[in-house]
């Protein structure tokens, strides 16, 4: 970079940096006068206030005086302000605040204090007419406190009404949002019980085909067991029919005596040939060789 486009960055940024400076004093300096003017402007009217009063008061009369004039000036002003400001805000259904009459007694104010001052710098003998004058300014003082107070109370039933407002709204927001939860725990109660019926319903159907399986099974089951009893039986009748076996029974005899030789062998009985004869209906002899034949035979099987 050239020497003459390095001076020039240098002027640039000094330019930009002392514009900055200057502006923020600038700033700075209005927004002082803005805040001390409304401070400063009535001194020179309670001086002249204060000087005439000291002439023929104590000088802690014409400063409190002074500083109720000033105070009384800032005080009417406001309340004609508020009542133009509630006016151009207000509802339909609200009163108007007596903006004309507020502004009459800041007017009566600043007439008589300046007629006052005016007076009491032209004439010192003017200043007699300084407490005719208060009384005016007592007159205006009282309007614009009642005015004030009428402001405060609208005010106040208008923030009390803005809050009631803003309650009903919140609950009515609060109210919505639980009807709608409601509905929403409707709907998934409904939907619970629909899937609580279909379970039921499933099994119940499952339950019945269980019960029909397990009668399916114990009927297949007592099947087996005859055709069992069947074959074992006719084994015994093979058995009987041939020449080694001892003389011949019909075969229902012989299924007869096989059954209670099982019932009695399976109750744990060790001699039992008389009472099984007695049983299938033959000699105690006959009876004994029965189940002297079925011992052997199952000791064939």
């Amino acid at each position: 970079m050239t020497f003459p486009n390095r001076a020039l960055n240098l002027f640039d940024g000094t330019r930009t940096i002392v514009s900055g400076f200057v502006g923020m004093l600038e700033g700075i300096f209005t927004d002082t006068v803005t805040r001390l003017a409304p401070i400063l402007a009535p001194l020179p009217p309670a001086f002249s206030v204060y000087t005439a009063m000291s002439l023929r008061t104590p000088q802690w009369v014409a400063i409190a005086t002074a500083m109720a004039i000033e105070l009384i000036g800032m005080f009417s002003s406001k309340v004609a302000v508020a009542s133009w400001n509630w006016n151009k805000q207000r509802l339909k259904t609200e009163p108007a605040a007596p903006f004309r009459l507020a502004l009459a007694m800041a007017t009566i104010y600043f007439v008589v204090v300046f007629a006052l001052a005016l007076g009491i710098e032209i004439s010192p003998s003017f200043l007699i007419a300084i407490y005719p004058g208060f009384v005016l300014i007592a007159v205006s003082v009282y309007v614009s406190n009642a005015v004030n107070a009428d402001l405060s109370a609208w005010q106040r039933e208008r923030d009390e009404r803005i809050a009631q407002i803003k309650e009903k709204r919140g609950l009515t927001v609060e109210i919505k949002a639980a009807e709608e939860r409601l509905q929403e725990l409707k709907a998934n109660l409904e939907t619970t019980h629909i899937e609580a019926a279909e379970r039921l319903a499933e099994l119940k159907v499952n339950l019945e085909a269980t019960r029909t399986e397990a009668t399916d099974l114990t009927e297949a089951i007592a099947k087996l067991k005859a055709q069992k009893r069947r074959l074992e039986t006719n084994a015994v009748i093979d058995k009987a029919v041939s020449p080694e076996d001892p003389p011949a029974f019909s075969p229902e005899t012989i299924e007869k005596a096989h059954e209670v030789y099982t019932r009695f062998h399976a109750e744990g009985r060790k001699r039992f040939g008389a009472a099984l004869g007695r049983e299938v209906g033959v000699n105690d002899r006959n009876g004994r060789k029965l189940v002297e034949y079925f011992q052997s035979l199952n000791g064939s099987l």
